[in-house]
């Protein structure tokens, strides 16, 4: 959509958040797409926790880069977000890198 690509030029260009843009499609493309085209790092747990963790932390970068510049975001409510997000992630990984909660249905 002509609209919405005219709104992302801006606040990557003008952005001061510049190199945060910069990341957002090395976290959520090229870095994913890279390390899963090996079969290996496709059935690795580590591996597929790790990039999961890493489009998480792309996806909350993109929707900082977008919301900061409008909503003037105070240091604290920022971390507030990353912990109530970043908590129950945290969570969820370490329940399933354990292997507890993936048990078979008996």
């Amino acid at each position: 959509i002509p609209e919405e690509q005219l709104f992302l030029v801006r606040r990557i260009v003008d952005s001061p958040l510049r190199q945060l843009a910069i990341c957002i499609p090395l976290f959520l493309f090229v870095i994913p797409f890279t390390t899963l085209l090996s079969r290996a790092a496709k059935s690795s747990n580590t591996v597929m926790t790790v990039i999961a963790s890493l489009v998480f932390v792309g996806v909350f970068i993109e929707r900082l880069l977008f919301i900061i510049p409008v909503a003037h975001m105070n240091a604290i409510v920022v971390v507030l977000a990353v912990v109530a997000l970043g908590g129950p992630l945290v969570y969820m990984l370490r329940e399933g890198v354990n292997g507890e909660g993936t048990e078979e249905p008996a």
